[in-house]
């Protein structure tokens, strides 16, 4: 498929949907990855993988978004390698575009 401005602003409200809404459905809890992650902020995709405490072992993004929906949110992970994932991680790279690096900080 090529990649048009239209097909480009389909996949972005999809990922929007997934990261505001569909994620919130998965859960137990009733939240969503944007209710603690507005417009995926304060997620800090390039600084993985480090370790992470709350997993007790070094931890790629995958791994955290997972750990974000099966501890605090009560839901089912994702497959690591699924559509969703992708999707997830993509927005959140996309959303953290032009961030500034600040190593040692988070």
């Amino acid at each position: 498929m090529k990649l048009t401005r239209k097909n480009w602003i389909s996949a972005c409200g999809a990922l929007a949907v997934l990261f505001l809404v569909a994620s919130q459905a998965a859960a137990r809890t009733g939240m969503s990855c944007a209710m603690c992650h507005p417009f995926a902020s304060d997620t800090h995709p390039h600084e993985f993988p480090k370790f992470q405490e709350q997993i007790g072992k070094f931890s790629t993004l995958r791994d955290m978004i997972n750990w974000c929906i099966e501890k605090p949110n009560e839901g089912v992970k994702l497959d690591s390698d699924s559509d969703a994932m992708k999707a997830l991680e993509a927005y959140i790279y996309w959303s953290n575009r032009g961030s500034k690096l600040e190593p040692g900080t988070h």
